[in-house]
Order: C-alpha cells, then sequence, then structure tokens
C-alpha cells in the first residue's frame, strides 16, 4: 500500500493508492467505526439530553452538592445523573 501525504493550502490530505480488496477493507473498517460513534452518540443523547419523563430534548444540566441532575425546560422534571 502507498501512502502520500500533500500539503494543499494548509490542509493535509492523505492520498492512498489501494487495490480493491484493501479499498474494501478500509470502507469496512470506516462503515464499522461510523456506526459506533452513531450508537454512542444516541446513548449519549439519551443519557444526557433527552427528558426520561416527557422525551423532550429541551433540557439542561445543573451541578448542585457534586449532583449532576437533567433538568428539563418543558415539564420541568429534575432526574439525578
Amino acid at each position: 500500500m502507498e501512502i502520500k501525504t500533500a500539503k494543499i493550502k494548509e490542509r493535509e490530505n492523505l492520498i492512498m493508492k489501494l487495490n480493491r480488496s484493501q479499498f474494501e477493507a478500509l470502507q469496512k473498517g470506516v462503515n464499522k467505526l461510523l456506526s459506533s460513534t452513531q450508537q454512542s452518540s444516541k446513548e449519549y443523547i439519551v443519557e444526557f439530553v433527552l427528558c426520561p419523563i416527557c422525551k423532550s430534548e429541551k433540557t439542561h444540566l445543573t451541578k448542585e452538592d457534586k449532583i449532576k441532575f437533567l433538568v428539563c425546560d418543558k415539564c420541568n422534571s429534575r432526574t439525578a445523573k
């Protein structure tokens, strides 16, 4: 596998020459990473963004006496995190 880097307009670009099987392996790895990232994002949103009572995304985190709370701006619920 041949890898070259080129600096264009102060940005690093990666140029790779891959055969078909190398490309497919790279594509599979990227898809797996994206899937994992999407799953992590969903878990974060459920845990720290969505209100567990009304499912609103209009929430914010507060901290009182070392305890974090998810406070919903829609239904005014408070949930310890």
